[in-house]
């Protein structure tokens, strides 16, 4: 007799919150938009969590880790997402998703699973809120002290099928989340009009310490993780999670197995070199498909004050890397408008700056138009986001001065 294969595995079930009232609503939109979230965030997450998507269903997944860790985080990734990215939509029209993880025993049949973990899985499901995320004591068991995501005792159920109470750990994170960024839903918007444009893929691998000086070890983590959060809020870009890229850290990879185990297009890469108080980045950005560089520079700064060098080092990688990957055709129409080269690299700060559409981005945004009229007074764009900011600035509550603001935006524009 043959014996059955068995294994411990993390299952990660899921779907969609309202799945026939939305279907019925609007059938054709919600299709689309779903498919949007399978090809933007869902699919891409889980590979990145190492992930086995084992099922699907018209509004659901069920989805195989080998690590309670890894289901947990990427449940959490695709929550945060899908929140953002659905802000902006009417209350009633938004997706939401439920998910449910639990750790057990499972039979192995051919690609498919089978056993009462994933039945436990399938029951913390339904008993997670839209935008949330239940997890079994066992889960929790594994993922306390490892995951910075805070899962709140939600007590014991009585399920169906399952002779004990389940004891259910429950985190509301997602939607709380992106309301806290994203007031009154105008950066939602936003990203749901990016979900449905091709973006270019890219991660940010970490970047390398080349002296003997560990304390550049802080540094080079904090670099990386400022570029990949800065890169995450341009409007042509879908940026790999920090976790996904420190996953690969201390791997030597070449570059079209790291875009393969990342499922990204393009790398950055980079080294970090002290010599006295000086210090020295060699960054470049890769096609994987090709191997090749498509840009790559060098950046020679003092070590005076390292928080300020590592926001100039990312504005000035971003400004290069969104310029490198934009379609090209916006990109090489403004700059044959431009009097000055650097006029125009202002132009480019400004309008990644304003794309975060935040106070801090607002302010750097309208720095930087300022700078970019003062050389090429003629330079239209320059005109257009000097105003677009500095109404923005108004219409969301952020103006000191709201007088002042309009004025300096009509001045602009005369």
């Amino acid at each position: 007799m043959d014996r059955v294969e068995r294994r411990l595995a993390a299952i990660l079930a899921t779907d969609m919150v309202g799945y026939s009232r939305l279907m019925e609503a609007d059938e054709a939109g919600t299709i689309a938009r779903q498919r949007r979230h399978r090809a933007a965030l869902i699919d891409p997450a889980i590979t990145a969590f190492r992930g086995r998507i084992v099922k699907t269903t018209g509004d659901g997944l069920l989805v195989e880790f080998a690590s309670a860790v890894d289901a947990v985080e990427c449940a959490v990734e695709i929550q945060t997402r899908v929140a953002d990215h659905e802000a902006g939509q009417p209350d009633d029209r938004r997706i939401r998703y439920r998910i449910g993880i639990n750790v057990g025993d499972i039979v192995i049949d051919g690609d498919d699973i089978l056993g009462e973990g994933i039945n436990v899985a399938a029951r913390l499901e339904g008993l997670a809120g839209a935008g949330s995320i239940a997890i079994s004591d066992d889960v929790m068991r594994q993922v306390r002290g490892k995951v910075a995501a805070r899962f709140e005792d939600a007590g014991h159920h009585e399920v169906k099928n399952l002779s004990q109470p389940l004891h259910v750990w429950r985190w509301e994170g997602g939607e709380a989340g992106a309301a806290g960024r994203d007031e009154g839903g105008e950066r939602g918007a936003l990203a749901e009009l990016i979900a449905g444009i091709h973006q270019p893929t890219l991660a940010v691998l970490p970047f390398a310490n080349r002296s003997r000086d560990e304390d550049l070890d802080y540094f080079c983590d904090g670099l990386t993780e400022s570029l990949i959060a800065d890169l995450s809020r341009a409007t042509r870009l879908s940026v790999a999670s920090r976790n996904a890229s420190f996953a690969l850290q201390g791997q030597t990879l070449d570059s079209r197995a790291a875009g393969e185990r990342l499922t990204v297009r393009y790398l950055i890469e980079g080294s970090v070199q002290a010599m006295g108080s000086r210090l020295r980045l060699n960054v470049q950005l890769i096609d994987t498909e090709s191997g090749e560089p498509i840009w790559a520079d060098r950046y020679d700064r003092g070590m005076e004050d390292l928080f300020e060098l590592q926001d100039e080092l990312c504005m000035a990688i971003l400004v290069e890397t969104d310029a490198a990957l934009s379609q090209g055709d916006a990109v090489r129409a403004q700059r044959e408008l431009a009097n000055s080269d650097e006029a125009f690299r202002h132009l480019q700060r400004a309008i990644i700056s304003w794309a975060r559409l935040d106070p801090k981005g607002i302010d750097r945004a309208e720095r930087e138009v300022d700078l970019a009229l003062r050389l090429d007074p003629d330079l239209t764009h320059a005109s257009l986001f000097g105003v677009a900011a500095r109404a923005h600035r108004v219409l969301l509550g952020w103006a000191g001065d709201p007088e002042r603001s309009l004025a300096e935006a009509e001045a602009i524009w005369e």
